[in-house]
């Protein structure tokens, strides 16, 4: 049996012992017209992995047989291993079982002659897992148990009752290796020399505000998130109040919706409206603060319930760019109140005419006069790090909800019909 250490300061797994069986054909071995056995028993079992390094040529037009690169055969009609069929097409080729209960697995992507493959197949009394170049592949049921192990064959396979057509000499093999479990992914990517690009960096976890075809926004193709974080306590969880938020963009502005239920009882401070000669702070009042981060320079933009708004960039108050703010408050039949609220933030403000041409980091906060929520990233103003592509880094000063929210200049839609 193998002794396996994990390293876990690393992002793949560290294989610190020797499989059951190895082979090295450094520089190369090629099978033609013979194939080469291996007896199976003793290194394979009822769990297994077989990992074959090898590199297809490609054929001559006189040689058009079957190439077998690796087959596990039993002292029964069960088989599994890997093939290439030059009648078909360029393509790779699992199997696995018998003539009963069986699968096959083509790689439909195809592949490339005289490149260096490295090529696993796993099995663990359950599910058997196909892999390339350490990338998982698929994961089947296993239809059949190993047992009763003959010998793993490499190129050509021929008995009493069985002849394949030899090949010219264009299967080149480099390594073989062998072990009586079912290795992990992570084993099997290392010992393919693949790192793996971590789920968060290969599909960040962001929420796309795309921009659509025309002047009139359909609400119905906004972007959204579900809840927003306490920044009381610091911790998720759907104690914000009921409600919800809607980003769109179209060539001409940014839109911001929203509505935000104010339970019956609750005092509302409504805040200062604007004026031509007065711009009221918001904090402190129920409001709202939209913080968008692009081109070098970050902004923010504010308002109250009582229709009050005020912007800034880079912290400079004095900064007056142009956008227009909407406020209603409807008394409901329980005696509560709905708060509606619309914003539009021409892309001229950000100095982005049609649209950008980059993505464009914002961040939404809920305010009340005594509590705040928000949405990823601590909401301030400087430009904070999850203004990036990445994911928002998880420290105490910032949101537990790990979503960036960009726009994207990649979908179109049109129509109109906002929620407020």
């Amino acid at each position: 049996m193998r002794t396996l250490f994990l390293i876990l300061l690393f992002p793949m797994f560290l294989l610190a012992s020797n499989p059951t069986f190895v082979r090295d054909f450094t520089p190369g071995l090629t099978l033609g017209s013979h194939g080469m056995d291996f007896p199976a028993e003793g290194f394979l079992g009822q769990k297994g992995t077989i990992l074959a390094k090898f590199r297809q040529n490609q054929p001559t037009s006189a040689e058009r047989a079957n190439r077998a690169i690796f087959t596990l055969r039993c002292h029964s009609r069960l088989q599994c291993g890997l093939s290439y069929i030059p009648n078909n097409s360029q393509r790779f080729l699992f199997h696995f079982g018998d003539r009963d209960e069986q699968f096959h697995h083509e790689l439909l992507d195809g592949f490339d002659f005289g490149r260096d493959y490295t090529a696993a197949i796993t099995w663990d009394g359950a599910v058997v897992r196909l892999y390339l170049d350490g990338k998982l592949l698929a994961e089947y049921p296993q239809p059949v148990s190993v047992e009763n192990l003959d010998a793993l064959h490499l190129g050509p396979y021929r008995d009493a009752w069985l002849e394949v057509t030899p090949w010219a000499d264009d299967t080149v093999y480099s390594n073989l290796q062998c072990f009586d479990d079912a290795l992990s992914p992570a084993e099997i990517a290392t010992l393919s020399g693949f790192t793996p690009t971590p789920s968060w960096q290969e599909c960040p976890p962001q929420l796309v505000i795309p921009i659509q075809d025309t002047d009139a926004v359909d609400w119905s193709y906004a972007a959204s998130l579900p809840e927003l974080a306490s920044l009381n306590s610091r911790t998720p969880g759907f104690a914000s109040p009921d409600g919800r938020f809607l980003l769109a963009a179209t060539p001409e502005a940014l839109h911001l919706s929203f509505e935000y239920v104010i339970p019956a009882g609750n005092t509302i401070a409504a805040g200062q409206p604007r004026t031509t000669t007065s711009e009221p702070e918001v904090w402190g009042s129920e409001s709202f603060e939209f913080y968008v981060n692009f081109a070098s320079h970050n902004y923010r933009f504010a308002g109250n319930v009582a229709g009050g708004y005020a912007e800034n960039r880079d912290n400079d108050a004095a900064w007056n760019g142009a956008w227009t703010y909407e406020s209603h408050l409807e008394m409901q039949i329980d005696n509560s109140q709905r708060w509606r609220g619309e914003a539009v933030i021409p892309w001229s403000t950000l100095d982005a005419d049609g649209g950008p041409t980059a993505d464009l980091s914002c961040c939404l906060a809920r305010k009340t006069s005594n509590a705040a929520w928000h949405g990823p990233g601590a909401c301030r103003t400087t430009p904070p790090p999850w203004f990036s592509t990445g994911i928002p880094p998880r420290t105490p000063t910032t949101s537990p909800v790990a979503i960036a929210m960009c726009v994207s200049p990649t979908a179109r839609r049109s129509s109109s019909n906002s929620p407020v």
